[in-house]
């Protein structure tokens, strides 16, 4: 399992940089091509699934990947959602999070799997674990995705006060409303590194 880490929103020529030399599990391991604004890994259109992709950062990634010319299905847990998804060139499956039997197999026979969505409510830790867990097994299986990419936010690093944060940051003081999360982005960061 190859999980990526997206540190920012960025254009398709910052991205490719971020694979090339800046990623906290090393340099991509295969080729990383930037032709006329498209960004292409290992030089293959890839198949993504994507939840939270009707939210702030998932429009902002699925322009990207649309741009880049990859195929894209989204979890859309309202026709509302369906429609943004279908607007940005995404094919939908719905379901929410807390479901992950109506849109497990659909993670089968893609190459990527991308979980963007932050669900809010008391629930929101065990949903974001059981997703994650969800992901991760599927990107074992012979028809999972090779790659899992696990978004967070500068919330699980606290009040930082006037100083910077980096990669290398503690997450022992994150915000109540995230203080789960730091163990989840562990889980991920381990099933990578196989540790």
């Amino acid at each position: 399992v190859d999980v990526v880490a997206l540190n920012d929103l960025a254009d398709a020529r910052t991205m490719a940089h971020l694979l090339r030399y800046d990623s906290n599990l090393g340099p991509f391991d295969g080729e990383v091509e930037l032709a006329d604004g498209t960004l292409r890994a290992a030089g293959e259109e890839m198949r993504i699934f994507v939840t939270g992709g009707s939210g702030y950062i998932g429009r902002g990634v699925l322009r990207a990947l649309a741009k880049a010319g990859h195929r894209m299905i989204g979890l859309a847990r309202s026709d509302g959602a369906a429609k943004v998804l279908r607007k940005l060139g995404a094919d939908v499956v719905l379901g929410g999070l807390a479901e992950p039997e109506r849109w497990r197999s659909q993670v089968r026979g893609h190459d990527a799997a991308l979980h963007l969505a932050m669900v809010q409510g008391k629930a929101a830790a065990e949903i974001d674990w059981r997703t994650v867990e969800v992901l991760l097994k599927e990107a074992l299986s012979e028809r999972g995705p090779s790659h899992v990419i696990y978004t967070s936010g500068v919330m699980v690093l606290g009040d930082t006060g006037n100083a910077a944060a980096g990669e290398e940051a503690r997450t022992s003081s994150a915000a109540v409303a995230v203080a789960w999360r730091p163990a989840v982005e562990r889980s991920v960061l381990e099933a990578a590194t196989g540790r």
